[in-house]
């Protein structure tokens, strides 16, 4: 076969291999043992060309490379590596992404591996279309050798204009000082179990928008951070020695405050934080100082001392309220009429009604797990978007309230004792899931019109005696009736899971 003729065929067994991905259980499998990608390097291109065009029709099937992309492939061109790179593992650390800035290319380099900054170099050179962030990790072994390396890579990047940022994620150090050249050019920065005094080389970072702290020690404030004009998510947990952080009140962009383990009793300092979506706290003991928020979207203050919420009424953006485990909040009077409210999550808490939600008409979820004060679901009437519902371990007797609930998909009623009905249920064509394990039901003929049932549990169930309201639900693949007296129906034998 002439040498050309010989090369024709080599590419198009390797082409016709790669449209085979799809069916093929570990595309690393072909790209080891069917065929080397190496082939490649001695095609001539003359005899390929209108192949190589085809190729372009292979590039989704990056996707099923179970790792990484195999270089061979990435290296074929340019178009190539770009597919390859947007795969979730990468190539050399370079992986193409998007997020709330838009499409971004990020660099993953564990310091101090600074043999992988020069393997990159010249294809980062050539790539400018995506904003470039280099994602890098100091631990204090290694900031000796790694500090240097990124200074440099950094400023060679820069002579070959090459916009970019850094990601530093910090182990471990006992000074930041040591890091305040990078830190000029920083977006992120992420310390994380650090004996530190003070966050001075913060002060006055244009380009910082994120600070996350956690398990760090030395007794520090946030103090420095009131000059990072453009600060939008500070997050710090599990910092017992924090002694202030009443600057956060002055960043006038700030989108996401996250307090947790820091003693941090109220935040009176956010009200003029006019941007502010989202905030999590542990240690408050009123939410007050949120009155008026208006671009508020979620707030979580599970577990804090706080006895209402009606400082919320006037967060009109609400989505999202995590109350749970306050043992102090016996109403959920506040949320009211909030049209955008979609999650509440009220567990362990003392609430005993729930008429406060009527209103919401968005609401999709609702938790009240081991509300063992409530005794109603009337509340949750009528709401048509209404879609899971957690009423586990409270002292309802009956779920009528749910009849009006048509997006209705999951319900959880386990461990509410005196429950002795289903009736409420009945005909909910969207219901795919029922819990109702130690519960005082008697029948489960309610269901017989859920047709879209998939799962039931009524284990330990001991006055149930029958699953017949079962028997034909077209949909219906496990059922569980463990520990009651409920004899097995032939009739459910189709089912994938019968555990009686």
């Amino acid at each position: 076969m002439p040498f050309g003729s010989s090369k024709k065929v080599h590419f198009c067994y390797f082409f016709l291999f790669l449209f085979q991905l799809p069916n093929m259980g570990s595309a690393h499998f072909f790209v080891n043992n069917v065929y080397s990608l190496s082939i490649l390097s001695s095609v001539d291109f003359l005899f390929v060309s209108v192949p190589l065009l085809m190729l372009q029709n292979i590039f989704p099937y990056v996707e099923h490379f179970r790792e990484f992309p195999p270089l061979a492939l990435a290296g074929v061109s340019a178009r190539a590596r770009k597919c390859c790179e947007r795969h979730r593992g990468g190539v050399l650390g370079c992986a193409l992404t998007s997020d709330a800035y838009g499409a971004r290319r990020s660099l993953n380099v564990k310091s101090p591996d600074v043999s992988r900054m020069k393997c990159v170099q010249w294809w980062l050179r050539r790539q400018r279309d995506d904003p470039l962030y280099v994602v890098v990790q100091f631990n204090d072994t290694e900031s000796s050798v790694g500090i240097p390396a990124s200074e440099t890579f950094s400023r060679q990047l820069s002579e070959n204009k090459v916009d970019h940022l850094f990601v530093l994620n910090i182990q471990t150090i006992n000074s930041l000082f040591q890091f305040i050249t990078l830190f000029q050019r920083s977006e992120e920065i992420i310390l994380k179990r650090c004996q530190i005094t003070s966050l001075q080389p913060l002060e006055g970072l244009a380009q910082l928008r994120q600070v996350e702290l956690s398990y760090c020690g030395g007794g520090f404030s946030l103090d420095p951070l009131a000059t990072c004009s453009n600060l939008t998510s500070v997050n710090v947990s599990y910092c017992p020695s924090l002694t202030s952080t009443e600057a956060l009140g002055k960043l006038r962009r700030l989108k996401t405050v996250e307090l947790t383990g820091c003693g941090i009793t109220n935040v009176d300092f956010l009200r003029c934080c006019t941007l502010l979506e989202q905030l999590c706290v542990s240690s408050l003991g009123s939410l007050s100082s949120l009155s008026g928020l208006k671009t508020l979207r979620t707030v979580d203050a599970g577990g804090t001392s706080i006895t209402d919420i009606g400082s919320l009424s006037g967060c009109v953006a609400l989505e999202w309220v995590s109350v749970n485990y306050c043992t102090k909040i016996t109403s959920l009077d506040g949320v009211n009429g909030l049209r955008n409210l979609k999650t509440v999550n009220a567990s362990a808490s003392s609430i005993s009604e729930i008429g406060s939600l009527s209103e919401c008409a968005a609401l999709s979820t609702v938790r009240f797990l081991n509300c063992k004060r409530l005794s109603s679901l009337a509340g949750l009437g009528g709401l048509k978007n209404l879609k899971w519902v957690d009423a586990s371990c409270t002292i309802i007797t009956e779920v009528d309230a749910l009849s009006g609930c048509v997006a209705l998909e999951a319900v959880y009623l386990e461990k509410c004792k005196i429950l002795s009905s289903l009736d409420g249920l009945c005909g909910l064509r969207n219901l795919k899931e029922v819990f109702a394990g130690h519960t005082n039901i008697t029948e489960v003929r309610s269901l017989s019109a859920c047709t879209a049932l998939e799962s039931v549990d009524v284990s330990y169930c001991k006055s149930i005696t029958s699953l017949s309201g079962l028997v034909g639900l077209p949909k219906l693949k496990t059922v569980r009736a463990v520990g009651s007296s409920i004899p097995r129906d032939g009739r459910l034998e189709g089912c994938t899971t019968l555990d009686i």
